[in-house]
């Protein structure tokens, strides 16, 4: 089993987007509860949960990147929705429906050989 996270491309066709992640922070996965309406702490302080479902969100963090790079990548999780394949930590293997939004990046410059990158992109793939 590997750790690589892929979108799938407006083609169909399989991205594999491990690459341009950095290298320390890879992808981090967090549990998200819906709780019913009903859930809440009484006046006597017992929590009361109601939870309805759970859904998974996939925080990234890339690279510094180039511009032909920032491009592809920002290019597959620009889509409403994008369907994204990875390795939970509690399911294994899963194969979801995604949004992402709030993608900030902060233009380096000169890279190391004089180029522009773009650096501190990162970015959620929260499942619907």
């Amino acid at each position: 089993m590997s750790a690589k996270i892929e979108i799938k491309n407006g083609s169909g066709y399989w991205v594999d987007i491990t690459g341009y992640l950095a290298a320390d922070d890879g992808y981090k996965v967090t549990r998200n509860d819906l709780d019913s309406a009903s859930s809440g702490r009484t006046l006597d302080g017992v929590m009361h949960r109601g939870r309805v479902t759970s859904k998974e969100k996939i925080e990234c963090k890339a690279r510094p990147l180039t511009q032909a790079e920032s491009e592809t990548l920002l290019g597959l999780i620009y889509p409403e929705y994008v369907d994204v394949r990875y390795i939970s930590p509690r399911l294994g293997q899963r194969t979801v429906k995604c949004y992402s939004n709030n993608v900030p990046a902060t233009v380096l410059l000169t890279g190391p050989s004089g180029e522009m990158r773009w650096k501190d992109i990162s970015f959620p793939l929260t499942e619907v």
